[in-house]
């Protein structure tokens, strides 16, 4: 698998297990009934039997890939509770950043959790 496959499957995986947990999220909720409950199971058990499918990539690092779902999980979080006009500028911080990350450096820093594995 090339770069650009690995990479698309590695979205499409982080994707589907964040998909699987917001899911589990709305479960018990108004919003968790009906057509919607009906379809939303479906799509649930759809992408769990992809996930399991792709486990390597967690089994490859689980720590990397337990801060990449977090990491994800919070952007996502953040970016829904944005309006409108946040949501342009956002996108305008990126395109800047995407073009300049040398500007960013001196700003932020990776940080990752370190996993308790024992």
């Amino acid at each position: 698998m090339n770069s650009d496959n690995t990479h698309n499957a590695l979205k499409v995986i982080l994707f589907s297990q964040l998909l699987v947990e917001a899911i589990d999220d709305v479960k018990g909720t108004s919003l968790y009934k009906y057509k919607t409950k009906q379809i939303l199971n479906n799509v649930e058990k759809f992408l769990k039997d992809n996930i399991k499918q792709n486990d390597n990539v967690y089994d490859e690092d689980p720590e990397m890939a337990t801060n990449l779902f977090n990491n994800l999980d919070a952007l996502i979080g953040k970016l829904a509770n944005r309006n409108i006009v946040q949501m342009v500028m956002i996108n305008q911080i990126h395109d800047h950043y995407s073009k300049h990350p040398e500007d960013w450096d001196n700003f932020f820093t990776i940080e990752m959790t370190k996993l308790d594995t024992q």
